[in-house]
């Protein structure tokens, strides 16, 4: 039996290794009921899932690209055609 249920839920039981279908509207008009139906693991195989994470200072790259920087300075005349600009 299928049941529907909201996303937190549906993702937390795919998670614990229950098969998850998604039923997915094919249609933009409201008023036709056409769908397809297929098994979310199929469709997560086709994607790629990207999370916002807090970002965190590499301190090899920092200094590399402070390195990048002065050379090149150095080599431009104190003219900096491009920056590396990180967040903290």
């Amino acid at each position: 039996m299928l049941q529907e249920m909201e996303l937190h839920k549906a993702l937390k039981a795919f998670a614990a290794g229950r098969k998850v279908m998604a039923l997915e509207s094919t249609n933009t008009d409201p008023e036709e009921k056409d769908y397809a139906v297929s098994d979310l693991a199929d469709w997560f195989a086709n994607c790629r899932l990207l999370v916002d994470v807090p970002a965190t200072i590499n301190p090899e790259f920092e200094a590399a690209a402070q390195e990048m920087d002065a050379a090149e300075v150095n080599n431009t005349n104190g003219i900096i055609l491009n920056r590396v600009i990180m967040v903290k």
